[in-house]
């Protein structure tokens, strides 16, 4: 597949799609399980752009950094629960 590019920015497309989705879930005091779907779904979308941004990175070496800080992050971004991805967007709304 020599000819294959990848279109990361569509990651980013659905992470904001996922997030406003939620958002209106929450505004519109949707019940929890409805919620948490939502915020599972911004949850692993959160994961793939990350995931996306690191496969863009050459493997020569030369942004080993920026790799590890991904990778980091990506680590991070998958041990966060997915409540604590609700409170975030409630604290979101609140201080609005």
């Amino acid at each position: 597949m020599s000819n294959y590019f990848p279109h990361y920015r569509k990651k980013i497309e659905a992470l904001a799609r996922r997030e406003q989705e939620l958002i209106r879930a929450i505004q519109r005091g949707e019940n929890e399980r409805k919620i948490e779907q939502a915020a599972a779904a911004v949850h692993a979308t959160r994961a793939a752009v990350l995931r996306a941004a690191r496969s863009q990175l050459a493997p020569d070496g030369r942004d080993e950094v920026r790799f590890r800080r991904l990778s980091e992050q990506i680590e991070a971004c998958l041990k966060t629960p997915v409540g604590a991805v609700v409170a975030e967007f409630r604290a979101r709304r609140d201080e609005a």
